[in-house]
């Protein structure tokens, strides 16, 4: 539908990116992987729980995707072998898009046969149509072409909607996501433990270096009383000394006096 009404006015709009594309010479094969690559990383970061850069990464390898058509055919480079690999890697972008949904956003096995029904669906169209064209029969008609399913893919994802309007659903879905919020608190939990221990361990360490310096500023205390004290003690010896040596003087000078007298 999105392209009955839209395709003339997005390829005026890809215009100058298809001449960017031809400026460098990029094959259109090369586009159609590229937009492969880039739809596929962006399912994973959705696996990851990182909607954000999901949604751009699968609007942005979409939007890649979509160029390799006005490119082919600006380059005169249209083939029917470009056509089935452009084919065969839109099956695959959708196939990686739907299997998030069936992976991450599922709580039960009903929501889960939805979710394959809508991809198996989505792999009949481009079957049907090309069976019917084999036959020589025109079947381009239908409301859901791969922009459609894709944008309602990742609508469904960013905003985690109901598969069906009921109270177990409700119940079902508040249950998984406060499920997602405690496993989302007890990771943070998890890392604000981590990073305590760190400080812990470097608190220990500063207090290590503290006490090892205040083990050396003891040590060094102490041997400066041992020094204190023996040159104490040396002053000490030398003033008992002196004051011997002057007792020993005086005493002879008291002896001498008599000693005369006698002789």
């Amino acid at each position: 539908m999105l392209e009955k009404y839209f395709k003339n006015a997005s390829e005026k709009f890809a215009m100058p990116f298809v001449l960017v594309l031809a400026k460098f010479q990029i094959k259109p094969n090369t586009v159609s992987i590229l937009g492969l690559i880039i739809v596929l990383l962006g399912s994973y970061f959705f696996y990851v729980d990182n909607k954000f850069l999901g949604i751009i990464l699968i609007f942005l390898g979409s939007a890649v995707d979509g160029l390799d058509g006005p490119y082919a055919r600006y380059q005169n480079l249209v083939s029917e072998r470009g056509a089935v690999l452009d084919s065969f890697i839109d099956r695959l972008g959708e196939l990686f898009i739907w299997s998030v949904v069936a992976i991450g956003f599922t709580s039960n096995d009903i929501e889960l046969f939805i979710v394959l029904s809508i991809l198996v669906a989505s792999n009949l169209i481009p079957y049907i149509r090309a069976k019917s064209e084999s036959y020589g029969i025109t079947n381009k008609a239908g409301i859901t072409a791969r922009p459609e399913r894709v944008i309602f893919a990742v609508i469904f994802m960013f905003f985690d909607l109901d598969y069906v309007v009921s109270k177990s659903k409700a119940g079902a879905n508040i249950s998984k996501k406060l499920e997602k919020q405690n496993q989302k608190n007890l990771d943070v939990l998890n890392k604000e433990q981590e990073k305590l221990k760190k400080e812990l361990e470097d608190i220990k360490k500063v207090q290590n270096i503290i006490d090892k310096k205040k083990l050396e500023k003891k040590i060094k205390t102490h041997n400066n009383n041992i020094k204190n004290f023996n040159q104490k003690k040396k002053e000490l010896s030398n003033n008992l000394t002196q004051q011997k040596k002057k007792e020993i003087v005086q005493l002879i000078n008291k002896i001498n006096p008599i000693l005369e007298e006698y002789m």
